[in-house]
């Protein structure tokens, strides 16, 4: 079936977001959105809009990418619950008290230890947050301030170190869209896809502003709009949910004092299981030769199989361990297996119901992907194309929930605008193509930007479970957080497109200095004027 390619494609994106911001609840959000895309792309008939409806759900629910994802994030949430029953998670928290005495080093060991596991950014936002989160909460941190530092940390740290899932995930698609030194059907770009990769990294703008932004944050402890708000009421109350009630109804229920091995082993196992596996994995991914549809899987999905299988086995060692140790017997074992479902449960529902979303949005009756990404007129100036890009792959994000759908839908468009507007025979070097690393930049920046300023992305839901904030609450405050990165970033492609002609390191200089500083002026401006007391003009006089 050909796509509506009309401007009813992005109304169930809007409706979703729009219900959101006035309903607060984001699984009814969803659950409109997907029956308003299932409507439209049924042609308005009743029975048939039911019938894609499951249809969306059961595919998502079968589809062997999302179990294995759901099926992590299970494991992962057990293996934390069995740590915390066990007095890990309090050692650990215990441990690092010697060395974090402050409010400002606790946000400071949030941002390290994302660097530690920035393999991937579900592991980062779950493994960190349980490990800061007793910290954080002993500092009186609202809940909102960590999910802003776990996930200003876990998608642009993965989005610009090459060797973690996105990096995979962005070669694969390079090579596929066209970008080979070797004999190719679609050969468009003489030039090696990693090579492509390291050229880009730098033009990632928005990645490395939110960085920087995160870490200026809390080295100054700027604070301002909602954000100011909970972290008052936070220090005045004790309230760590911005005067709410909690609505995390499980929490550690364990105050048994653990040795730091029962952190330590854990961990190291868990880090030693992955890296295992993702050799192993990749290994079988490279030999091929099986019509296993497990098999398959795994190659499709090496990172994530990786992940789950590292967890399973991990979780596997540790009941061992704490069995021998006496930390926990199997009643203790399925408990803590209870509780991590039970934890996870919501936040699993909602990435169920953006993942069916993205399922009918993106698919080729509405293909709202694909007309947002004709949104790009070949008519405006060349230096503008790096700007539109971003702008046009930061909404595209915000409206599907995926940024890697984004990455992977406007990935080909890119190259493929790239080349047509450059001179010479295919396939092209890259010196022919002044714009193309920028306007690469600005697709990845455009897919992280569009997950921090969306209620519907993965990388938003996984940051609020692990540190178990109110999501919407999470929403609000990274918004109003991240849109400073999002206009230095603007300002920095706008200058590169401005300055193709410049020698490429002089171009990327003067554009990354330009939006950093824009970047920061607006968070110091914004942290000056929530903070300045009115006058009194009776002293003054």
């Amino acid at each position: 079936m050909e796509s509506l390619n009309s401007i009813l494609v992005i109304l169930p994106p809007v409706l979703v977001l729009a219900t959101a911001a006035l309903f607060r609840h984001v699984i009814l959000s969803l659950s409109i959105g997907i029956i308003s895309a299932a409507f439209i792309a049924s042609h308005w008939s009743l029975t048939a809009t039911l019938t894609r409806t499951f249809s969306s759900i059961y595919s998502v629910i079968s589809d062997p990418t999302s179990l294995l994802l759901f099926g992590f994030l299970l494991a992962l949430g057990t293996l934390i619950e069995l740590m915390t029953h066990a007095g890990g998670i309090s050692a650990s928290t215990s441990y690092l008290k010697k060395f974090v005495t402050t409010k400002r080093s606790a946000e400071g060991c949030s941002l390290l230890l994302s660097c530690v596991f920035m393999l991937d950014d579900y592991l980062n936002n779950l493994m960190t947050g349980s490990i800061i989160r007793p910290l954080s909460d002993s500092f009186s941190i609202p809940r909102v301030k960590l999910a802003f530092l776990l996930n200003s940390m876990s998608s642009p740290l993965c989005s610009i170190i090459p060797v973690t899932s996105w990096a995979a995930m962005i070669l694969t698609q390079l090579q596929t869209s066209g970008v080979s030194d070797t004999s190719a059907q679609l050969w468009l770009i003489n030039a090696d896809s990693l090579i492509t990769l390291l050229h880009t990294l730098p033009f990632i703008f928005y990645t490395l502003f939110i960085i920087i932004s995160a870490a200026i944050i809390v080295l100054f402890q700027l604070s301002f709009g909602t954000m100011k708000q909970h972290e008052e009421i936070a220090l005045k109350t004790g309230n760590l949910f911005g005067g709410k009630e909690n609505t995390q109804k499980i929490e550690p229920d364990s105050k048994k004092a653990g040795s730091l091995s029962n952190f330590i082993i854990p961990i190291a196992a868990f880090i030693i299981m992955l890296l295992f596996f993702i050799l192993w994995t990749g290994k079988s991914a490279l030999l091929g030769g099986s019509s296993s549809s497990f098999i398959d899987t795994i190659k499709n999905s090496s990172v994530l199989a990786s992940l789950l299988l590292a967890s399973v086995v991990t979780l596997t060692i540790t009941s061992l361990l704490y069995i021998l140790q006496k930390q926990a017997s199997l009643i203790h074992i399925f408990m803590s297996m209870g509780r991590g479902i039970s934890l996870m449960k919501n936040s699993l529902i909602v990435l169920l119901l953006a993942f069916s979303l993205g399922t009918l949005i993106n698919g080729p009756e509405l293909n709202t992907g694909g007309y947002l990404a004709h949104l790009i007129s070949l008519q405006l100036p060349l230096a503008l194309l790096p700007v539109i890009i971003f702008i046009l792959a930061t909404v595209t994000t915000a409206s599907t929930g995926s940024s890697w759908g984004t990455i992977l839908v406007l990935m080909p468009l890119t190259i493929q605008t790239l080349t047509s507007l450059a001179s010479g025979a295919y396939p092209l070097f890259p010196t022919l193509i002044p714009l193309l690393y920028p306007s690469l930049g600005a697709l990845i920046a455009g897919a992280v930007a569009g997950a921090h300023l969306s209620p519907i992305t993965d990388a938003t839901v996984v940051s609020s479970m692990a540190a178990r904030a109110n999501h919407l609450d999470h929403v609000k405050t990274q918004i109003s957080y991240s849109l400073p990165a999002v206009c230095g970033t603007i300002v920095a492609l706008l200058i590169t497109g401005l300055t193709s002609t410049w020698p490429l390191l002089m171009s990327w200089a003067v554009a990354f200095a330009a939006g950093l500083c824009l970047t920061l002026a607006i968070l110091f401006i914004r942290h000056v004027i929530a903070h300045r007391k009115p006058k009194n003009l009776v002293n003054a006089l």
